[in-house]
């Protein structure tokens, strides 16, 4: 059985050519489209900042503040729901939403105690539902 096998992976099998094959499922739009977006970028590709605007736009950058690394959050499946159609609705991003909640509650201790009142409850809540899935789980 051994041998076999060996025989099997070492076996050199010429390779078969194949053409290859469109595989969008609509290419006249995908052209269309690929089209309109090559009319409508050489501007953007080509723009260069004229050197009196250069230095206003380098400082204005600066005091913008940086984005740090990306990060995974992992929300409640209903409030998840609702940040999405708030952002959509407001045009923001969840990133966004978030810095702004959290300058917002730095400045407010009243807002920042029931703020963490809730999410220590929200902890413990996720703490023994994680303790009763690895129960269900073990038996």
């Amino acid at each position: 059985m051994t041998d076999v096998l060996s025989d099997m992976q070492n076996k050199k099998r010429p390779k078969k050519l194949t053409k290859s094959r469109d595989t969008s499922m609509a290419p006249d739009i995908a052209v269309d489209t690929q089209e309109k977006n090559v009319k409508e970028a050489p501007e953007a590709q080509n723009t260069q900042v004229p050197m009196d605007l250069k230095g206003p736009l380098e400082s204005e950058l600066a005091s913008i503040p940086t984005i740090g690394k990306r990060r995974n959050l992992r929300l409640g499946e209903d409030i998840d729901e609702q940040i999405q159609d708030y952002c959509r609705q407001h045009e923001i991003s969840h990133d966004v939403l978030i810095e702004a909640l959290f300058l917002q509650l730095e400045s407010n201790t009243a807002l920042e105690t029931e703020v963490l009142k809730e999410a220590n409850n929200r902890h413990r809540l996720r703490k023994r539902a994680g303790q009763i899935r690895r129960l269900l789980n073990h038996y």
